[in-house]
């Protein structure tokens, strides 16, 4: 017998609908993208609080209590990806266009595209809604471009963003085990900086 999946589970628990294999395949390799922090390393202040907690020492549980007590409004806009995108009611911040760090586009998206490439979908609204940013001189964003895909899939701004937040939640969880158990941190900012240098090599600028 099949054994299902997180993301398959998760897909029917949030949307009452068996997922697709290919959507299936689809989401388990856009997981990471959401889950993981390769293009923003220690940035947002829910991972940071991570590296913190673990110099520290706290344990697991108090230390996800710390990062997902930092969640605000702007870490899961998927919900108003989709309202705004249902009704054509929008404000003057868009929702799911635009980035303060990734002026000249967001890389996560690149990469959703490309395995939605790789694996033939086609998802109607992408390209719509990729359309209405350029129109306003915009990028679309990781929030925007997933968001977009999910509500092709079947998903509502009642249960959009429930999905990215359980990986984000099991990628905050890795990083913990990472440093507990491959860096041994001291206190203060130097944390951080450890942080940085030991999890993203390439991008940690040894003079600053």
């Amino acid at each position: 017998m099949k054994v299902n999946s997180l993301t398959s589970l998760i897909f029917k628990e949030l949307t009452g609908k068996e997922i697709l294999p290919v959507q299936e395949a689809f989401l388990d390799e856009v997981a990471p993208i959401v889950a993981d922090f390769k293009f923003d390393l220690l940035e947002p202040p829910s991972s940071a609080s991570v590296a913190l907690s673990v110099a520290c020492k706290k344990d697991l549980y108090q230390t996800l209590s710390n990062s997902m007590g930092l969640w605000g409004n702007n870490h899961f806009v998927f919900s108003d990806v989709v309202r705004q995108w249902r009704t054509g009611d929008y404000p003057e911040i868009i929702a799911g266009m635009g980035h303060p760090k990734f002026k000249e586009g967001d890389p996560r998206t690149v990469e959703i595209e490309r395995l939605v490439a790789k694996h033939d979908l086609v998802f109607p609204s992408l390209v719509p809604f990729k359309e209405f940013a350029s129109r306003k001189g915009l990028c679309v964003n990781l929030a925007g471009c997933l968001g977009i895909i999910l509500h092709d899939m079947g998903f509502t701004e009642d249960n959009v963003d429930f999905f990215p937040m359980i990986w984000r939640f099991l990628g905050l969880t890795k990083l913990y085990g990472f440093l507990n158990n491959e860096i041994k941190l001291g206190s203060g900012i130097g944390c951080i900086k450890e942080a940085y240098k030991n999890i993203y090599p390439a991008h940690y600028d040894t003079h600053k």
